[in-house]
């Protein structure tokens, strides 16, 4: 390993060994860790859970001679990213033992602070310890910074790098923190790595971070490596325009070098209505340079495609502590790697242990969209009583608890169903993009208020395992009959009732009856509630067969059972019952199927 230290660019060259990328890609690995307390990082206290997830990731898993990250990776180098403030300098013992006895090659970069530069001094004064400064740090000042483990063959170095610019709320009055002034750059024989901290990234101070990487890059290139820039952060505010400028600036100025960006944050903001704001995630992710990248044909498992002005890529769906794995490319075809970050898995944390979790995109988005919303469209829109507001949330929360990212309910196996139905009704075929259900968030929002409320009311099931449905999402409690709440944005009531009514109607067949509950766009009139009629008489054509029963009425011997309902009538029941008794009483009577069919 050599050394280049280049005062003018202010950045310090390692040349360390091994090739690092398999077939043209970096197998990553994002850490989501949990954010330290403010007492922790300003006190340099340990990070135990930190430590254990990290643990847990680099040893061998009981009953095998393979950790976690082995097993996703198989017999392939890594580079694991973690957050800023991740681990005080009490860990570095615990780390640098955990990376020692992992039986691959790696590079994991670590944040740590705040710590004195009197620790500092002496951890790179261990053997295999190297401080990436031109000076020492002052021993009575604190630093924000970070540790990168270059673990080849037996191998391993370690080297030590400072945050250059403080974030401008909190960090800038802290006691006693300064910052160093040099960046680290790590040269591999196939990728160099270009380590920093949070706020280095968004800085637009002369001589900033992000330009001494595009002046190192010009001065000392080279074609055949790929440029990869990671960033460890505790970020508030990931949909700021401060965040969406810095990697937009830093992804132009290094375009040529194909340079990709990787994020770790463990700060989780969270999900608000605004989709300009929530699509930004924790904006942990990997990013490249908008230009030859297009979004995927459909929406991929574990992350969500995101893109600004500059800049394209993928962010983590959920936020839940953990680590997501995954290929990052440098190629945009079909041949090699059309995305960034790609071929996920994630593993989340439970407090002791990883476990996989299903990357199900429609229950995740789902789940998000019913946190962001809440009811809150609909109270507003009927202007519900407290009754049915209490009653809602209740119900949504037992929703929620079934499709969060760490539940293994079934539910989340039929969530894309679910909302399909919601906004679709009975057009079964045309399929809704989950990461599109902002786009509908007032026919969504409106419709699984209405589904949480009526469940409970009937005791009906949702969308039940091994009991087929046919259009709806409830199954009555006596296994009977079928509810399907539909909140359309396309058709007016009356559109969907005649949609229904030539749909399957007309067709017959001895399925279960089916309620719907429908509202329609706000156009025209409202259609008649009660049982629906085909009327299919009125077309000579369609007479019915000579054996059919003449004692009943020729349209009900063969028209599907199906109910109308008006979503009208089940508002009027929200907005007016005051007790909670009153409420679920009503919407039984509303929805009620005639025992005598």
């Amino acid at each position: 390993m050599t050394t280049d230290n280049n005062n003018s660019i202010k950045c310090i060259q390692k040349e360390i060994s091994g090739n690092w990328l398999t077939n043209g890609h970096l197998e990553a690995c994002i850490l989501k860790l949990s954010p330290p307390a403010e007492t922790e990082w300003q006190n340099d206290n340990n990070r135990t859970e930190n430590v254990s997830i990290i643990t847990q990731l680099l040893k061998p898993l009981e009953g095998s001679d393979q950790s976690l990250l082995a097993q996703e990776f198989p017999d392939k180098p890594a580079l694991v990213l973690t957050p800023e403030l991740a681990f005080g300098s009490p860990d570095f013992e615990s780390l640098d033992t955990i990376v020692k006895q992992y039986n691959q090659n790696l590079i994991l970069i670590c944040g740590f602070g705040v710590t004195s530069g009197g620790t500092l001094n002496t951890l790179a004064e261990k053997p295999g310890v190297e401080g990436a400064w031109n000076a020492s740090p002052n021993p009575h000042k604190k630093y924000n910074g970070g540790w990168v483990w270059i673990k080849d063959g037996n191998s391993t170095q370690c080297y030590i790098f400072l945050k250059n610019y403080l974030e401008q709320n909190t960090e800038i009055t802290g006691e006693n923190i300064v910052t160093g002034d040099y960046i680290l750059r790590l040269d591999g024989n196939d990728v160099i790595v270009f380590p920093l901290v949070c706020a280095d990234l968004i800085s637009k101070e002369d001589n900033n971070p992000s330009s001494r990487i595009v002046k190192s890059l010009n001065k000392n290139s080279s074609t055949n490596k790929r440029v990869l820039v990671t960033g460890s952060l505790l970020n508030i505010k990931s949909e700021s325009d401060h965040w969406k400028t810095a990697i937009g600036d830093l992804l132009e100025s290094s375009k040529s070098s194909k340079v990709r960006l990787l994020l770790s944050n463990c700060i989780n903001p969270s999900p608000v209505k605004d989709e300009e704001i929530d699509k930004w995630r924790c904006l942990s992710g990997v990013f490249q340079h908008r230009e030859g990248c297009k979004p995927p044909p459909k929406p991929l498992p574990y992350v969500r495609y995101v893109n600004g002005e500059k800049f394209s890529g993928f962010v983590l769906r959920n936020s839940e502590i953990g680590a997501v794995f995954g290929k990052l490319q440098w190629t945009n075809n079909s041949s090699e790697g059309k995305q960034a970050f790609s071929e996920c898995q994630q593993h989340i944390w439970n407090g002791s242990e990883f476990y996989p979790c299903d990357g199900i995109c429609a229950a995740d988005e789902l789940y998000r969209f019913i946190v962001r919303n809440k009811g809150s469209m609909l109270h507003s829109k009927i202007n519900s009583n407290e009754a049915s507001r209490t009653l809602a949330d209740s119900e949504l929360d037992k929703l929620l608890t079934e499709l969060s990212p760490t539940s293994n309910s079934l539910l989340r196996s039929v969530a894309g169903k679910l909302f399909q139905k919601c906004l679709k009704g009975i057009k079964q075929e045309v399929q809704f993009c989950p990461d599109q259900l902002y786009s509908r968030s007032e026919n969504l929002d409106c419709a699984i208020t209405t589904l949480s409320l009526i469940q409970h009311a009937i005791e009906a099931e949702l969308m039940p395992e091994g009991k087929e449905l046919g259009y709806g999402q409830l199954l009555s409690d006596n296994e009977e009959h079928e509810i399907l709440i539909w909140d359309s944005s396309e058709h007016t009531a009356n559109q969907l009732y005649s949609l229904v009514k030539e749909g399957i109607v007309k067709d017959g067949g001895s399925a279960r009856p089916l309620m719907i509950v429908g509202r329609g766009n706000g156009g025209g009139s409202f259609p008649d509630e009660g049982r629906m009629h085909s009327n299919w008489l009125a077309d000579i054509s369609n007479a019915p067969p000579l054996n059919a029963d003449v004692d009943k009425d020729i349209c009900e011997a063969n028209d599907r059972v199906v109910f109308w309902k008006n979503q009208g009538k089940v508002d009027d029941v929200l907005a007016s019952a005051a007790l909670r008794e009153d409420l679920l009483k009503s919407l039984r009577e509303e929805i009620i199927v005639p025992e005598d069919l």
